[in-house]
């Protein structure tokens, strides 16, 4: 286990509250319990979540910062590729990689521009590499191509430093070739150039304890109906000096999505479903109060963390991240909602801790940041079964994003202790 624990982790791990536990998904140390006749047990986490399904192709990084791809149905435990810390529990809705042999730029489907493709010799991990070398002028480039009606692109890359130094990225309006750049040195900052064709924001620019480093942007064009292509390069103009591309991965939207291992055509990977159902759920869920934790971070900017149901819309408890809205605790019944919002403003892919006490007929709390909020309790009848991540009710309302612990105390925690787990 991680010598080094969250605040929240040891507030949760102090008595008299660790004696209400009755179900604690511990990502960070690998450790799953729940009550089981009335003893809280550890289990393998398939015991718990019962109801799992989740498609083969899904990526992520392990605690080397190396990229490893999940097999259908199996639960990612993914780790920060910067630090090796533990993120989580990996929870995306279905997502749609675009280019072709993202992972692979010494396939003819990148196209080359004023450069010299040269191939590394051989894999490193997941990725073919190659180097793209100079030839004297700064267009040098490969170009993952496609054609695309978008309104808006993420783009993540994998390179590293070649004999230039820098890097050079371009979006490009293949309808008139007009071209957004931004350049810099490979471990710096990377700066604006032109932007005529569309809007370039950087959202994180890292290196990985592999020795690579990520780039991340997104692209809004000013043309969003017409081709768009994506071109990495050195920054250079003198004749050979290179950057060492791995691969590239585009998708629509701005919203970050896991890599994507593509060949000859766009990969969709599905949704995933994570569902604590039936006795498993029934064995430590109190109907009439309880509490549920959650440290987590999400890229939905209305993403559900957890919501407990009867198998309809109508029937619910959930806890929700709603933008500006920050957390927000629901209790619905017969379609009538009651909620409130700890008035956090959510932020994408920054992990918090949210937490929801209830009991029926009182008043209900939900609290982040050490902020709480209440809101009346309308109790839902018939709770038979718990998502994590999402809300199983509509494809938009994934978390995308870590789930690093989940707790569900079956009695219901008072508001000072709720502003100390959230603080």
């Amino acid at each position: 286990m991680s010598a080094w624990q969250p605040m929240c982790s040891r507030v949760l791990d102090a008595n008299p509250i660790a004696d209400a536990i009755a179900l604690d998904l511990d990502y960070r140390n690998d450790r799953y319990r729940a009550l089981d006749s009335g003893v809280l047990v550890e289990k393998p986490w398939s015991d718990i979540v019962n109801n799992y399904s989740a498609p083969a192709g899904r990526t992520y990084f392990d605690s080397s910062g190396v990229l490893q791809t999940a097999g259908a149905n199996e639960m990612i435990r993914a780790f920060d590729p910067v630090t090796g810390e533990v993120v989580g529990n990996q929870v995306w809705n279905a997502y749609t990689c675009l280019n072709h042999y993202s992972f692979d730029p010494t396939n003819s489907a990148w196209l080359v521009s004023g450069a010299t493709r040269t191939p590394y010799g051989g894999k490193v991990g997941q990725f073919t590499p190659v180097y793209v070398e100079s030839t004297g002028g700064t267009w040098n480039r490969l170009l993952a191509t496609f054609l695309s009606g978008n309104d808006s692109y993420t783009v993540r890359c994998i390179y590293s430093s070649g004999s230039s130094g820098r890097f050079r990225l371009t979006c490009r309006d293949t309808s008139n070739s007009l071209e957004t750049q931004l350049a810099g040195t490979v471990n710096g900052v990377k700066s604006t150039i032109t932007t005529a064709a569309g809007t370039v924001t950087v959202k994180s620019d890292k290196q990985l304890l592999s020795g690579l480093r990520e780039i991340i942007i997104t692209f809004v064009p000013v043309n969003p109906g017409t081709g768009v292509s994506f071109g990495f390069g050195p920054d250079s103009v003198v004749v050979g000096e290179s950057l060492l591309l791995y691969g590239a991965c585009v998708y629509a939207g701005t919203e970050e999505k896991p890599l994507v291992n593509t060949l000859n055509s766009s990969v969709l990977v599905a949704g995933e479903s994570q569902v604590i159902n039936a006795e498993s759920f029934l064995n430590f869920y109190n109907e009439e109060e309880g509490t549920i934790f959650c440290l987590s971070s999400g890229h939905n900017n209305t993403g559900y963390i957890a919501q407990a149901d009867a198998g309809s819309g109508n029937d619910r408890r959930l806890i929700r991240m709603d933008g500006g809205s920050g957390a927000r605790g629901f209790s619905i019944a017969s379609s009538i909602t009651q909620s409130a919002a700890a008035g956090v403003p959510w932020i994408a892919g920054v992990k918090k801790p949210v937490v929801m006490a209830y009991r029926s007929g009182a008043t209900n709390y939900i609290a982040a940041d050490g902020q709480t909020a209440s809101f009346p309790d309308n109790s839902p009848p018939g709770i038979y079964r718990m998502w994590l991540g999402t809300g199983g009710i509509s494809s938009t309302l994934y978390l995308n994003g870590y789930i690093e612990r989940l707790v569900y105390f079956n009695r219901a925690l008072p508001p000072s202790i709720l502003q100390r787990l959230t603080a």
